[in-house]
């Protein structure tokens, strides 16, 4: 077996395990979730704000209580939370891997 049909049976059993097909899922349900989505863009938004209004306490102030808002909506929706442990334990997982090919 050569090195190149070595990594490609490596990204075969990669795709195949469950906790990588998890992240894969997870990652198209955020992509088309509108809740997500709409928040996202409302969270770059107010950071674009908050960025051409430094010189401005006031409009800065109130747009970076939006923001951080809207962040926290974003980081505590229940996909963001699973996605980001499932995320984990991939990495957990590929470092694994580039520990044993070392």
């Amino acid at each position: 077996m050569n090195v190149n049909e070595a990594l490609f049976e490596l990204k075969e059993q990669l795709i195949n395990e469950p906790i990588v097909k998890e992240y894969f899922r997870l990652l198209s349900l955020i992509e088309n979730d509108e809740q997500l989505s709409t928040l996202d863009k409302e969270i770059k938004f107010h950071q674009k704000l908050m960025s051409t209004n430094m010189n401005n306490d006031e409009i800065y102030f109130k747009e970076k209580e939006i923001y951080e808002s809207k962040l926290n909506q974003y980081n505590n929706h229940p996909l963001i939370i699973n996605f980001n442990n499932t995320k984990d334990e991939v990495a957990s997982l590929l470092q694994q891997i580039e520990q044993i090919l070392q």
